[in-house]
C-alpha cells in the first residue's frame, strides 16, 4: 500500500487519543480505505470506505476481536464511522475521510500554486488576470460536484410532488447540504443515512417533505437534523419509539441517548 494520509496535530484533543488500542485501530482504518470509488467482490466502496472484519481488523492490528468490537462501537456512535452489515463482512465509511485525505486534483492545485508563486513578476501578473476569472467562474459554478451528486441521490427519497420544481428551490436545498456539511459538521454518507431512516419512518413520511427542515428548528431550539440523527440511531440498534414518546424525543434529541 503506497501513498500517505495527513493527521492534524490538533487530534490530540480528540476525546479517544488517550486510549490506546482505540486510536490505534481508527487510524489503522483511514490508512485501509478506499482513496478513491473502486468496487470489491460486485459491492460498491467509495472514497473513505472499506470493507472487513472483526477478524481480518484483529490480523492486521493486533489488537482483540472482542475490544475490536467495542471499540468500532464506540467510533460509530461518537460519529466517526458509520458501519453498515454485509453478507460477510462490513462496509465502514469514515465521516470525516476529506480531512485525512486529499484528493489528487486538490495536490496538483496546490503543487501548481507553488509554481506559480516561483514564475517572474510578468508572468505573475498573468496568472493573477485567470485567477480572478476562475473566481467568476466558481461563483457561477458556487456549489461543489459532491453537493450537486448528492442532491441526485437523495432528491428521490422524496415523493415527487415535494422536490424542486424550479432551480430557485433546487439551490435552496442545495445551500441547506452544503451548510450541513460544512457548518453542521455532518458526512454525506451520514445524512444520507438519516434522511433516508427519517424518510422510513411512518411518522416523519408525512411530515419530512424537504432537506431545508433538516437546519430548521423545533419549539424548543433544536436543529431537526440533530433530532433527526438522534432517532435514527436508536432505531438502528433495534430501539423502536412509540408514537407518544415522538413528542418528548422531539423535544430533546438525547433523551434516549445510551
Amino acid at each position: 500500500m503506497h501513498g500517505w494520509v495527513r493527521i492534524q496535530r490538533k487530534i490530540t484533543e480528540w476525546e479517544w487519543y488517550k486510549v490506546p488500542e482505540m486510536a490505534h485501530l481508527f487510524m489503522h482504518l483511514i490508512i485501509r480505505a478506499n482513496h478513491e470509488d473502486g468496487k470489491w467482490q460486485g459491492i460498491e466502496i467509495k472514497r473513505g470506505q472499506l470493507i472487513t472484519g472483526r477478524k481480518k481488523l484483529h490480523f492486521e492490528t493486533g489488537i482483540s476481536e472482542q475490544s475490536i468490537r467495542t471499540y468500532l462501537k464506540r467510533l460509530e456512535r461518537s460519529g466517526e464511522i458509520i458501519i453498515e452489515p454485509t453478507i460477510k463482512n462490513s462496509l465502514i465509511t469514515i465521516c470525516k475521510y476529506g480531512h485525512y485525505q486529499k484528493r489528487k486534483s486538490e495536490i496538483n492545485q496546490q503543487s501548481n500554486q507553488q509554481l506559480t508563486n516561483n514564475q517572474p513578476t510578468i508572468n505573475q501578473q498573468l496568472t493573477t488576470n485567470k485567477n480572478e476569472n476562475n473566481k467568476v467562474n466558481n461563483k457561477e459554478k458556487k456549489y461543489s460536484s459532491e453537493i450537486l451528486n448528492f442532491y441526485n441521490e437523495i432528491v428521490g427519497l422524496f415523493p415527487e410532488r415535494a422536490q424542486p420544481k424550479n432551480k430557485s428551490q433546487k439551490n435552496t436545498w442545495l445551500e441547506t447540504l452544503s451548510k450541513l456539511q460544512t457548518i453542521e459538521k455532518y458526512s454525506l454518507p451520514e445524512l444520507k443515512k438519516i434522511i433516508k431512516s427519517t424518510r422510513k419512518n411512518s411518522f416523519w413520511a408525512k411530515n419530512f417533505l424537504s432537506a431545508n427542515k433538516l437546519r430548521n428548528k423545533n419549539k424548543e431550539g433544536v436543529m431537526w437534523v440533530h433530532v433527526f440523527a438522534e432517532i435514527a440511531k436508536n432505531e438502528a440498534i433495534g430501539f423502536k419509539i412509540k408514537e407518544n414518546e415522538m413528542q418528548e424525543i422531539i423535544k430533546d434529541p438525547n433523551r434516549f441517548k445510551f
